[in-house]
């Protein structure tokens, strides 16, 4: 059907298209200017003005917020399923969808007054371009980029959603782009509560909070990596025929990919031995808690999703940092979380049947795939995890200044 569409040169396509690569495009052109653009130093060090009280009240309301967007989002999926119904033009605005828009609104407003609070030093020095204080910060700006581009996906959803009505799967470029922009000022909001003291004086509620924070950004990301299965869209429409057309193992591949990636992050952000269990745990808890209150309103809730839970208790009863060799600690974590993810899943797998049969080969392709996909994935966090450490995003910068060693930091 995509491909027919862009054959046949439907106008609404092209104006979705357009919609998306040009907030795309002015996102990336955001990112490359706030943090990647020269910057002349200062001649003076001038620090960001921010309590670690304060920070923590930004991290706490930013991830209220996403809450209110998880919670917007099950109950979009499930008004659309129940109604088959695409709000078009002024009633895109329904209620779902105020609820997801005015989460990011939360954000950003948060953030924006968090800004203007600990750019202070920056303007008493006439300095105002935000670029010096955001880059001693860079994941307040993260989150700003993220609510923004929520913001412009907008006219672009809207379209395509005109375009294939409610049969539009969770794949389509509005919806990963803008399931992506909520997982990344998810993590945001849990890195700046570890960010927001010394980590040697960083008192564990605040290590367990960042790791329900997380599992929220879990849950958003699985909006895009399972929903398509757990919901099947439209039952026997289009919708349904596109994801019936998919390898049926690159269900538990994807699942599995997502989620791996946030369960190194808690442990490296953390330092805890079992953060990724405890991560499961609360990604449950809040999975359960909206399924529960769906169902309970007469909605539609999900499926019941893939346990993983065993598969990160395996890999986290071995200590990894006593493991000789660079690829063992990136392949074995991968095996035993994915023979334990796939052992776990498979009363789940089962139960989709007779929508989906799983074969044997499918088993077997799915946990080669998933050893290899989530060793790449450990990959990418370990190269990336630098990121999200205190006050490390390019040090090596001239422009960015080190923070001093104070209870601030």
């Amino acid at each position: 059907m995509f491909f027919q569409t862009i054959a046949t040169g439907e106008p609404l396509f092209w104006q979705g298209a357009l919609f998306t690569l040009i907030s795309l495009a002015l996102t990336l052109l955001a990112i490359w200017w706030i943090y990647l653009s020269p910057l002349k130093p200062l001649e003076r060090p001038v620090q960001v003005s921010a309590s670690p009280a304060f920070m923590t009240g930004t991290a706490l309301l930013v991830g209220l917020s996403a809450i209110f967007r998880y919670a917007g989002s099950v109950w979009d999926i499930s008004e659309h399923v129940l109604t088959g119904v695409v709000p078009g033009g002024e009633d895109f605005l329904w209620p779902p969808h105020l609820l997801i828009y005015t989460s990011f609104l939360l954000s950003l407003s948060v953030v924006l007054f968090t800004f203007l609070r600990i750019s202070a030093p920056f303007r008493r020095r006439r300095i105002f371009d935000p670029r010096y204080a955001i880059r001693q910060r860079p994941f307040l700006g993260a989150i700003v980029i993220a609510a923004l581009y929520a913001w412009l996906s907008v006219p672009g959803d809207a379209l395509w959603h005109e375009l294939y009505g409610v049969e539009l799967t969770s794949w389509s470029p509005p919806h990963v782009m803008l399931i992506l922009a909520s997982a990344a000022e998810t993590i945001s909001a849990a890195v700046l509560l570890i960010q927001s003291q010394k980590p040697d004086v960083l008192p564990a509620w605040k290590k367990l909070t960042s790791l329900a924070i997380l599992s929220l950004a879990l849950n958003e990301v699985y909006i895009i990596a399972t929903t398509d299965w757990e919901a099947m869209v439209v039952p026997s429409g289009a919708g349904y025929e596109i994801v019936a057309a998919r390898p049926i193992w690159a269900f538990p591949v994807v699942a599995a990919a997502c989620a791996i990636f946030v369960f190194q992050l808690a442990r490296s952000l953390t330092g805890i031995r079992y953060a990724a269990t405890l991560t499961t745990l609360a990604f449950y808890l809040f999975r359960f808690t909206g399924m529960g209150a769906i169902s309970l309103a007469g909605g539609f809730p999900l499926r019941f999703p893939l346990m993983f839970t065993l598969g990160t208790l395996l890999w986290e009863l071995v200590d990894w940092k006593r493991v000789p060799g660079r690829a063992t600690r990136y392949l074995g974590p991968s095996a035993l979380f994915s023979l334990g993810f796939y052992l776990a899943s498979f009363p789940v797998l089962e139960s989709l049947e007779p929508l989906f049969t799983f074969k044997t080969i499918d088993y077997a392709i799915g946990l080669g795939a998933s050893i290899a996909v989530n060793a790449v994935m450990l990959l990418v966090e370990d190269r990336t995890s630098g990121w999200f450490k205190p006050f490390e995003f390019r040090k090596s910068s001239p422009e960015i200044t080190p923070l001093p060693a104070t209870g601030d930091r």
